[in-house]
């Protein structure tokens, strides 16, 4: 099981991602669950990273592990930020919709 847990502050402003675990498979082949998550996570991650500006502490420590912790956004990126996490949440619940046994996600909202 993929279990991905987002946290938002009170703006709706993505502060945490954590992903965890890998998809469950069938075969010997791996799970195009996992892989999905994994391209769309990374692909995100790496956007986030060559974006000047945004300050974004992330680590990939281990096979199956992300987590990314939003520092800073400043006011220029905020809009297009968070069209890029919208993006990534709805092809996130889409794999989820797809792939119900395998991928487990969670939005918290973190008070001030």
């Amino acid at each position: 099981m993929i279990r991905i847990v987002l946290t938002f502050r009170d703006s709706g402003q993505l502060q945490t991602l954590t992903s965890r675990g890998h998809a469950n498979r069938t075969t010997n082949l791996p799970s195009e669950a996992c892989a999905a998550v994994s391209v769309l996570l990374r692909t995100a991650a790496r956007l986030f990273s060559h974006t000047d500006g945004l300050s974004i502490v992330g680590k990939a420590d281990k096979p199956g592990h992300l987590e990314l912790d939003v520092k800073d956004v400043p006011t220029q990126h905020q809009e297009w930020f968070r069209g890029a996490v919208d993006m990534l949440m709805l092809g996130l619940r889409d794999l989820q919709e797809e792939y119900p046994d395998s991928i487990q996600i969670r939005t918290d909202v973190r008070k001030r």
